[in-house]
């Protein structure tokens, strides 16, 4: 609890606001705060995960929740089932920047602001001690939180590379952020270099450790499940497949071990969305131009995500841009050897060589090699697994998690 804890119970307020909000003033008389959490995702990122369980997390006796979320999806779904009350809004996900035509800009700005009013409106129905904001890409919930008077934590799951746009995000997301929570200390410093900090905290991730202990026979049934011989290394990606994951890189390092002769079969696990559909289209049109289809299988989505990791000998993020990969954590968690690139939060739960190799960022020649050794070297490979399984361990687990998310929102409440 060290990050956390040095975030220090002062209230803080944003550009020297001195004057408390509207919903700070009327907070009701009940020995219960009050805690309204917004996604505007509607699929299983790892950052809704991660919003999951931090309601999961919340002490029930001591606070009431809301989720306010897309209708349909799989997180309403799993925020339904754990007994969280929802408030539907539909948010429509595409940019302003991807919008071309000017009449679906003119529709989209439409949306949005209809979208900024529901949150406005729900904010002052609800009066909520504090609103959970998740991911800094959702500026528009910020907005709409602080004109309603609303006192607002961003928990945030970005590492952004340093370009005028995400620069832009970052001074908005200060500017309405009373508190703002960071999934990694490279996240949390883009927003204060000083952090953790009074108003910027670090709270890392956690997985629920027990899903990730198999046996030997859960093992031969995961692989077998993937058609995978027993000589065979199963290399992996996890996760939502997107430009900023850099699979083309995950690819064309399995299109040199097939050059290599390494006995390695790669299997990307996970959906993308119709935003990126033409970038999921050229990441299978390479397979089929390289002839690559007996060793590269694409894999939908599972909500059993442990499934996979019980076959796999090898897991790879390839990313170009990350704050603390969750699938790194479960991977290491499950006795995975990780190769990872050298993004964000990466360092903050891979220790170089120790408890998995990490890579320069688009350098396939290096992912390449790294992938090689892990498969040609058993021992190596067991070495590191059984590291990055201690580490996950001792440094991830859920009640270390739970423990931080009520001494984070007790602040909040006092």
């Amino acid at each position: 609890m060290e990050l956390l804890r040095s975030a220090g119970s002062g209230e803080a307020s944003v550009r020297g606001q001195n004057t408390q909000s509207s919903c700070e003033k009327s907070k009701i008389q009940n020995p219960k705060s009050k805690i309204l959490f917004v996604s505007h995702l509607a699929d299983l990122s790892g950052a809704a995960q991660s919003l999951l369980e931090m309601m999961d997390c919340v002490d029930r006796a001591e606070c009431e929740t809301e989720a306010i979320c897309p209708p349909t999806g799989l997180f309403a779904e799993a925020a339904r089932s754990r007994g969280i009350a929802c408030h539907f809004l539909e948010n429509p996900a595409v940019s302003f920047t991807e919008s071309r035509n000017p009449l679906r800009w003119l529709s989209l700005l439409g949306k949005r602001l209809a979208y900024m009013n529901g949150i406005r409106r729900r904010v002052r129905a609800v009066r909520p001690d504090v609103v959970v904001i998740n991911t800094a890409v959702n500026l528009y919930a910020g907005i709409a939180a602080r004109l309603a008077g609303a006192r607002v934590m961003y928990y945030v799951h970005e590492a952004f590379p340093p370009t005028w746009r995400n620069r832009a995000k970052i001074a908005m997301v200060n500017r309405c952020a009373h508190r703002i929570v960071a999934a990694s200390l490279a996240g949390a410093r883009l927003f204060d270099p000083r952090a953790p900090s009074k108003r910027v905290a670090v709270l890392h991730n956690a997985v629920a450790l027990e899903r990730f202990v198999f046996g030997p026979e859960q093992w031969r049934e995961a692989r077998k499940r993937l058609g995978l011989e027993e000589s065979e290394i199963a290399v992996g990606a996890v996760g939502y497949i997107a430009p900023v994951k850099g699979l083309e890189y995950f690819l064309e390092a399995a299109r040199m071990a097939r050059a290599r002769a390494a006995p390695c079969r790669f299997f990307l696990m996970g959906d993308s969305d119709p935003f990126h559909a033409d970038y999921l289209r050229q990441l299978k049109e390479f397979v089929r131009a390289n002839a690559l289809e007996d060793r590269v299988r694409f894999l939908p989505f599972a909500k059993d995500v442990e499934s996979y990791y019980a076959a796999l000998d090898v897991l790879v993020l390839s990313s170009i841009s990350e704050s603390l990969p969750r699938v790194v954590i479960e991977a290491m968690a499950a006795g995975v050897a990780v190769v990872a690139t050298d993004v964000g939060g990466v360092r903050e739960c891979v220790e170089e060589g120790k408890s998995g190799i990490i890579v320069p960022p688009r350098d396939t020649a290096r992912l390449a090699e790294a992938i090689g050794e892990l498969a040609n070297d058993p021992k190596r490979r067991s070495d590191l697994a059984a590291a990055g399984q201690a580490a996950a361990r001792a440094r991830f687990s859920m009640e270390r998690f739970r423990a931080e998310v009520r001494e984070l929102f007790r602040r909040e409440s006092t």
